[in-house]
Formats: C-alpha cells, structure tokens, sequence
C-alpha cells in the first residue's frame, strides 16, 4: 500500500507467512493484515475485481487458510508462554483469523446477493 498499490490474496499470504516466526508482535501485525485482508475482501465482493481474478483477486485461498490456522496456533503458543493473556488474545488477535479461517466464497456471493436485491 505504501506505493498505492492493491495486494491481492498471494500478498497477503506473502505477508502472513513472514508473521510465523513465534514472536507475539509479529501475531498482532499477522492479525492486523488479516483484518485488513477481510476489508478488502469485502470491498472486492461489493464492488467486483477489473482484471484476471489470479492477479487482482483479494478472496482467501486454501493457503490462506493454513496460515491464518498457523497463526491461531502461534497465538496459542504466546498465551501458554505467558506473553498475553488468553481472554485478551481470544477477543481481539484471533478473531480476523477466525474470519479468514471460516470464509467461504459462495456464501459471501450469496450475502452480496441478497443484499443487493434488498436495495432493488
């Protein structure tokens, strides 16, 4: 983003993979580009994608997902090393994971769908 440009899902992948060194500041910047990711993925499914899906595309992939899992289980290390608390740690750092984890593509189209034809 620094040089406007957009990440697509092999970016942040990119990003997120960099993230799974066991340290707990790296979690919370993995947990940052998740909701970030999520964001654009929502703007992605609003507005659509101008170009081939494989360059441009935000929507999460499988990969996404073992890494977004990796980082669940990195953030578990940290609250059993003592680094953060687990309440703290379930209610904020986890839950973009949680989100990439659980996101289905036919679902949110389905979401979008139906919201659009609420407004028509």
């Amino acid at each position: 983003r620094s040089r406007n440009v957009k990440p697509n899902f092999k970016t942040y992948n990119t990003a997120l993979s960099a993230c799974l060194d066991g340290k707990l500041e790296s979690t919370v910047i993995g947990s940052k580009i998740a909701t970030e990711m999520l964001a654009d993925v929502e703007l992605e499914l609003r507005e659509g994608i101008n170009g081939p899906a494989d360059a441009y595309s935000d929507l999460p992939d499988a990969y996404t997902k073992v890494l977004a899992r990796d980082l669940m289980k990195q953030l578990r290390e940290n609250w059993r090393s003592g680094d953060i608390n687990m309440a703290v740690a379930k209610a904020t750092l986890r839950v973009p994971l949680l989100k990439l984890v659980d996101f289905e593509k036919s679902e949110a189209i389905a979401r979008i769908k139906e919201g659009r034809a609420e407004e028509a």
